[in-house]
């Protein structure tokens, strides 16, 4: 499929490469970009951190972790020591420590779990002072403005740096000649204006219904909660829906079999994870899409799960998920086909929605055409239709339902 240009998508991000010593690519950091322009300006850290951690793993069209590089990414002190950041991350994500954290204790007991958790941890704009010298023994890289230290000061302090077992990465460089004179000096990562500049990545951010986030997010914080219970609270947004299966996509995960439901996406993920990540998505949340729509999709993947129940098949509730994503792709405005690539989904689902094959899709079929009144297809397709009129009933009772019990939270 032929990639859309710039302006008919969204910006989700810039990204900058950074380089090793023979000047290959090794990373990327990934920085906050957002409006047609791709401008920085933004009002709230917390925000623009998730919002590019989600960005980079949900964000339909992106290939922002494709080429399986690690990526520096700035988290502000409170995502930092709530324990926000998911496990997942660790693989790929090095957390970026900016300049004007506050270096308290709350901070470094976070810095030394995640560490210890496998996360690797780089300081930002490093000019050595006391207040460091707790994190010199936990951190892995030290980046050094070239542009803000004259060459005395970055002698200086590579000098003061040499008892700690730390890379040291030089940014913002800017000439060839700085370039030579930070490999001279041990530098072993660089990223500037002579290498490359960020460049912008575009794609099609993926919203979520705030009212569904939040009461995932509460829910969540029960320990008796059941993956079942989960599962329920999830499908009632449908993107929220998307959101957890491309989290699930993502080359952090080594999926046995591909997920035939929500409920083993949820086990797979675990309570806790799911809860971070939920945390991290309620931050970056919109109500924009349309709530017809919605209530459509949610009706008829109910409507596929009983008719599959109602003659008593053991994976219903993958029948749900068939008819939930069926015409999700509406609501994320991208093609079919894409939405199908960016999923890790079982043959038999995938097959369903795309061609309405199997028995899934012929239930996903016949459930369509009830609901464009097409009665002759529909009879040619089921011969038990007395179940359709009542199933339809149930199911758009349950939509309406779940959806009010949103608009309470």
């Amino acid at each position: 499929m032929m990639e859309k240009p710039l302006q008919e998508t969204e910006v989700l991000m810039a990204r900058q490469p950074i380089f090793d010593r023979q000047l290959s690519v090794v990373a990327y950091e990934l920085l906050y970009r957002s409006g047609s322009s791709g401008g920085a300006a933004f009002l709230d850290g917390d925000e623009a951190t998730s919002d590019v951690i989600l960005n980079a793993y949900t964000g339909a069209g992106a290939d922002v972790l494709a080429r399986n590089l690690p990526v520096f990414v700035n988290f502000t002190h409170r995502i930092l020591v709530e324990h926000r950041i998911p496990k997942l991350l660790r693989s790929r994500v090095v957390i970026e420590v900016l300049e004007d954290t506050e270096i308290d204790t709350p901070l470094i007991v976070a810095l030394s779990r995640l560490k210890t958790e496998g996360f690797r941890l780089a300081l930002d704009d490093f000019v050595f002072q006391d207040k460091y010298l707790p994190l010199l023994d936990i951190v892995d890289i030290i980046k050094l403005d070239v542009l803000q230290l004259s060459s005395e000061e970055l002698v200086e302090n590579i000098k003061l740096l040499q008892p700690y077992s730390v890379s040291l990465l030089a940014e913002k460089v800017e000439s060839q000649d700085k370039l030579f004179e930070c490999m001279d000096l041990g530098c072993k990562l660089f990223q500037g204006y002579f290498l490359q500049k960020p460049t912008l990545v575009a794609g099609k951010k993926v919203g979520s219904d705030v009212a569904a986030v939040l009461q995932l997010i509460a829910e969540l914080n029960n320990p008796e909660i059941t993956p079942a219970e989960v599962e329920t609270l999830i499908v009632r947004d449908s993107t929220l829906t998307y959101k957890i299966l491309r989290i699930l996509n993502s080359a952090e995960f080594t999926l046995v079999k591909k997920i035939v439901s929500i409920r083993e996406a949820v086990c797979l993920l675990g309570q806790d994870q799911l809860l971070k990540w939920a945390s991290l998505i309620a931050l970056c949340s919109n109500s924009e899409k349309p709530p017809e729509l919605t209530l459509q999709l949610l009706a008829r993947g109910r409507m596929c799960e009983l008719l599959a129940e109602s003659i008593e098949v053991t994976n219903a509730n993958s029948y749900f998920l068939v008819g939930l994503l069926s015409g999700i792709h509406a609501v994320l405005d991208i093609e079919k086909e894409q939405l199908l690539e960016l999923l890790s989904l079982g043959q038999e689902v995938k097959q369903a929605i795309s061609s309405m094959e199997g028995e899934m899709g012929l239930t996903l079929k016949s459930v369509l055409a009830y609901e464009q009144g097409e009665w002759d297809a529909l009879s040619e397709i089921q011969s038990n239709v007395d179940a359709f009129p009542r199933a339809y009933q149930e199911s758009i009772s349950w939509a309406q339902d779940a959806l009010k019990s949103l608009d309470r939270c």
